[in-house]
Formats: C-alpha cells, structure tokens, sequence
C-alpha cells in the first residue's frame, strides 16, 4: 500500500494550517484490503510544496521522504 502526493499551494498561504488539515483528514486504510497506520503518515513542506507520503514500509517511506527533502 503507498500513495504520495505533491501539492504546491500560493506563496502566502498558511503551508502549517494546510498541513495539519492534510494530516488530520486523509484516511491511511483507503484501500480495501491493507492501510497504513495514522503514525506512519508523513505530512511534511519544503517551500510552497507539501509532500503527502503514506507507505507501509519504513525503508521506502524514508527513501521518498529523503528524496523530497534533498529538492
């Protein structure tokens, strides 16, 4: 199970407001047979760009996080 989404938002809007949203309604158990715990749900920004990176796996988690940060 994994999705990742990227989402640039204005320069002046609240990226901390917009995250904590992200973070408190995206659903980790979307999918019909596997989920991700609400733990293992990354929300995180670099600039106007917000990274949603919900994996089951923690190597691979990283890895994407790792990526999006190095930007």
């Amino acid at each position: 199970a994994h999705s990742v989404v990227l989402v640039r938002v204005e320069d002046n809007a609240d990226i901390e407001s917009i995250k904590s949203k992200i973070k408190e309604k995206v659903d980790p158990r979307k999918w019909i047979c596997v989920g991700v715990e609400k733990d293992d749900v990354i929300v995180e920004n670099k600039g106007n760009l917000i990274i949603l990176i919900m994996v089951e796996d923690q190597a691979t988690r990283e890895t994407i996080k790792k990526g999006f940060d190095n930007l």
